[in-house]
């Protein structure tokens, strides 16, 4: 399938669509997604910039699933201290949707 739509069913009829490589051939999508690595970027910037300030020699992250968990690991007494959520630094998709319950 190209395309998979949803229905939000507690909203006013919101529909959101989902368009395999979308990307290629309309170009709003292509730019949000250049908008949203740019986002991505300046983020996990800011992340690496707040925790090199509390950490000496902390390797940055650059916030991939397959090499987070080092960076959790050694930044780990920093977030208990300032009571950052682990899955803050997850890209699963529960993680997101617990974010908003």
């Amino acid at each position: 399938r190209n395309i998979s739509s949803y229905e939000l069913s507690n909203s006013l009829a919101v529909r959101i669509s989902f368009i395999k490589e979308g990307d290629k051939t309309h170009f709003p999508i292509a730019l949000s997604s250049v908008f949203s690595k740019y986002i991505r970027e300046r983020f996990i910037k800011n992340i690496n910039e707040f925790f090199a300030t509390k950490i000496q020699n902390l390797k940055p992250t650059k916030g991939y699933a397959y090499k987070i968990e080092k960076f959790i690991e050694v930044t780990n007494d920093v977030r208990k201290k300032y009571d950052i959520a682990t899955n803050c630094f997850l890209r699963k998709r529960d993680s997101l949707l617990r974010l908003f319950d």
